[in-house]
């Protein structure tokens, strides 16, 4: 997962963001977004393994556990090799779910309290599903420390873009879930990692808890 390129993530928000909307305005339910994915998975153009064309009668999602998403002024332990990190929940939307790191590594998961640690300046785009398997802890809710983050965080794209007809200027450019766009200087691209080709529009989770270390010290 780590391997695929950020528009595979960005072009699966805008399917999943379409979908909610496509049963007279409402959210499509699981069944039926299933029976949407069967026609894909029958296919002649999917190319399965062990299923020819059409083998496949059906799609269900396996029921779990019912577990409270996170949601938006949550705080989050996450483990590193030498402690636990403190995230806020941001924003939920099209890109995904927002989290806000702390720099400081805390020694314990009772101890991880950011109220008074430095903000990691750029959300990360995630998932949640680290919490709901319950490798991530929920540690507390404190939507006073959502001020050391935009409200809604924008994504970056680079000067090359990857799909046509999209400026992305000299520099690179920025986009809000809303889709509106802005130019970038040089200064903000090698800020926030464009110039140096660090920079990455999404993480899954696992990949978020591998990177960590990497993110808040550079």
């Amino acid at each position: 997962m780590s391997e695929l390129s950020d528009s595979m993530f960005t072009d699966m928000a805008d399917i999943l963001a379409g979908s909610s909307d496509v049963r007279n305005g409402g959210v499509m339910s699981p069944s039926d977004f299933m029976d949407v994915l069967l026609s894909f998975v029958n296919d002649e153009g999917a190319g399965l393994l062990d299923v020819s064309g059409g083998g496949v009668s059906q799609l269900s999602i396996a029921a779990t556990e019912s577990v409270a998403v996170p949601e938006v002024g949550d705080l989050l332990a996450i483990p590193a090799d030498d402690g636990w990190y403190g995230v806020i929940v941001v924003a939920r939307n099209r890109f995904g779910v927002a989290l806000g790191i702390f720099r400081e590594v805390f020694d314990s998961l009772t101890s991880v309290d950011p109220q008074y640690s430095t903000a990691y300046r750029f959300p990360i785009y995630s998932d949640d599903a680290q919490v709901l398997n319950g490798s991530w802890e929920l540690v507390g809710h404190d939507e006073n420390l959502l001020s050391a983050f935009p409200g809604e965080p924008e994504i970056y794209h680079s000067p090359i873009p990857a799909w046509p007809g999209r400026d992305c200027g000299e520099f690179g450019a920025a986009e809000t879930p809303a889709g509106h766009m802005r130019l970038i200087d040089s200064d903000e691209a090698r800020s926030v990692g464009i110039t140096s080709g660090s920079y990455r529009q999404s993480y899954t989770g696992v990949f978020l808890q591998q990177s960590l270390n990497g993110l808040v010290r550079r």
